[in-house]
């Protein structure tokens, strides 16, 4: 046994340091060349369609303008072109292709393969790069493609319910199974002479025996890479505890935080190699590419050279980003719909909850009915929280005062939005008013809800109206610019467009360092929703955001509460790893 793995560690250890070498030579270009000439193209393609950022309100207007389409469609193929160059690289580099001769001839496939990608086989890689997103995270992670995932907003509504929970399972089950069965779908392709239908259809074909051996291949590697790498994770903390005990230098804390980082850097690279290696072997014994024997790598002094400057780039960046990370002591706290664990969502009693909680703000949503009143209500449809298949926009408010909510437990009433304020003013617990069109709504839907705005007199008490209509909010704003009016953003690509509003509210999948510096030039607060888990809590509450929509009241204060108390370099090396897991 010991003889066996000894002899695959001699035989494969030389071509996992190659794939290590071609990895680091590589990963710098495409993260600091690739994806600075794509975002260039992308923002000539929002120029020709008169636009300052791609967002779902406004990307209809995309189709418009022929020039647009047509540089959408060159940004789509190059965005694929360098998806497909990356896996090329790597592949080749397992299958000893790292020749100069192979360099050019990637190079010289290009064209062709992007001859491919301009024809109907355009939509079966990008079908694949769709059925790869979801779980790309546990393997082969395109590094132009890291930011794209299932938005939490969508998960975690359809988890609120049994058969959202079915569903949504089921569907992460299949996307599963569709990988397993695509798994020899890229080296056929990239490397070998079908096209992207042609490679759909082998892998398919190939895997139909092997699905559990491949699965079986690639989990116990993969597995025991987690441990080493555990084990090394563990090893690390204890050393770096007893030489720094406060954790105040710099430079020591630095050399851990680069040394946990960079062991989940080869862990990330292992399984990617794991599963490339795998696959190749496979089609290697099939003859379906071929392989070069491949002494050694080529460019061994270019490849030192390049790791020596990378080390020193990243010691340097770790340091900084050490130093300079401190958490955001003005965030505020806003409860998603109250405090829905005492109190059924929107409901009065989870207001006073998150009051009791201490929340900053509670947001509720606001909907009207069919006689034209306005309710506290999220869903449309009652039948999540009711059991009742009827829309409220096709109720009347008496027959929505008859509907019983019940939720974890807890049953509840729909209140009025002139309740509902009542309410939260007697005990001056602020809100976060959002108006949600269910495309129901009367023509003079924006002058209603204004006047009644303005007969409520939100903005005395210090409440807060935002909308992911911009018309509407906008609408509110220019009519009663004493309200903070806000623009509630679900997916946002690009530049920021100005908005009249106050500020921004944006789902965490479209919040980045980019976005709050578009929303800094404009003078706009940010507020990112809806933020359960704490990688993202620790992540948003280190950023400039200005708040946290939460259904995690305690997990909010419990965070907030650590990196205010604890903030030695150990504590923020800690806090940054486990944002990056």
């Amino acid at each position: 046994m010991l003889q066996t793995i000894k002899s695959r560690w001699t035989e494969r250890y030389p071509v996992f340091r190659r794939f290590v070498l071609v990895s680091i030579i590589l990963y710098p270009f495409l993260n600091y060349v690739a994806k600075g000439i794509l975002s260039y193209l992308f923002k000539r393609v929002l120029g020709q369609a008169n636009m300052t950022g791609l967002t779902t309100a406004n990307f209809a207007q995309l189709f418009k303008h022929p020039l647009a389409i047509l540089l959408f469609l060159v940004y789509l193929v190059l965005l694929t072109a360098t998806v497909i160059f990356e896996y090329t690289v790597l592949t080749r580099a397992v299958t000893g292709q790292t020749q100069r001769k192979d360099i050019i001839s990637t190079f010289k496939q290009l064209p062709q393969k992007a001859e491919e990608l301009l024809s109907p086989q355009l939509f079966f890689f990008v079908l694949y790069l769709i059925i790869l997103l979801p779980i790309a995270n546990w393997g082969l992670n395109s590094t132009l493609l890291q930011r794209f995932k299932i938005p939490s907003f969508i998960s975690g509504e359809l988890l609120k319910t049994t058969q959202g929970t079915w569903l949504y399972g089921g569907l992460m089950t299949l996307v599963v199974y569709l990988n397993i069965r695509l798994i020899y779908f890229l080296p056929l392709y990239i490397i070998g002479n079908d096209t992207p239908r042609q490679a759909m259809k082998h892998s398919w074909d190939l895997s139909r025996r092997k699905t559990l051996s491949n699965v079986s291949r690639w989990l116990l590697p993969t597995a025991l890479a987690f441990l080493l790498v555990s084990l090394l994770d563990t090893g690390l903390v204890g050393l770096f505890t007893l030489l720094d005990p406060q954790g105040d230098s710099l430079l020591l804390e630095t050399a851990f935080y680069s040394g946990i980082t960079g062991f989940s850097f080869i862990l990330n690279l292992s399984v990617k190699y794991f599963i490339i290696s795998m696959v190749c072997r496979h089609l290697l014994s099939l003859g379906k590419i071929a392989e070069q024997k491949t002494k050694a790598f080529p460019y061994q002094r270019t490849g030192r050279w390049l790791i020596g400057a990378t080390l020193i780039f990243w010691l340097g960046y770790n340091a900084l980003d050490l130093y300079l990370v401190q958490a955001n002591p003005s965030e505020v706290m806003i409860a998603h719909r109250g405090d829905v664990e005492n109190g059924v969502e929107n409901s009065i009693q989870a207001m006073q909850a998150a009051h009791k909680a201490g929340a900053n703000f509670s947001e509720m949503d606001v909907l009207i009915t069919r006689d034209k009143k306005f309710v506290i209500a999220h869903d449309n449809n009652l039948k999540r929280l009711a059991g009742i298949d009827k829309n409220i926009s096709d109720m009347t408010l008496s027959q929505v005062r008859k509907v019983t909510l019940k939720e974890n437990g807890f049953t509840s009433k729909i209140p009025t939005l002139e309740e509902f304020l009542a309410a939260s003013d007697k005990i001056h617990q602020k809100l976060f008013i959002e108006l949600k069109l269910t495309g129901n709504e009367p023509g003079d839907y924006k002058k209603r809800i204004t006047a009644e705005l303005k007969r409520l007199k939100v903005w005395e008490q210090g409440h807060r109206v935002m909308s992911m209509d911009k018309s509407t909010i906008e609408y509110v704003e220019t009519k009663l610019p004493q309200i903070i009016t806000g623009y509630l953003i679900s997916f946002q690509f690009g530049p920021l467009a100005k908005t009249k509003t106050d500020f921004y509210a944006v789902e965490e999948f479209s919040y980045n360092d980019l976005f709050a510096l578009y929303a800094e030039s404009q003078k706009k607060d940010v507020y990112v929703w809806t933020i359960n888990d704490e990688p993202t809590m620790q992540r948003i509450l280190i950023s400039s955001a200005n708040g946290v929509i939460t259904d995690k009241l305690d997990l909010f204060k419990e965070i907030k509460k650590d990196q205010k108390q604890n903030q030695s370099y150990f504590d923020r090396a800690m806090r940054l790893w486990d944002i990056k897991q």
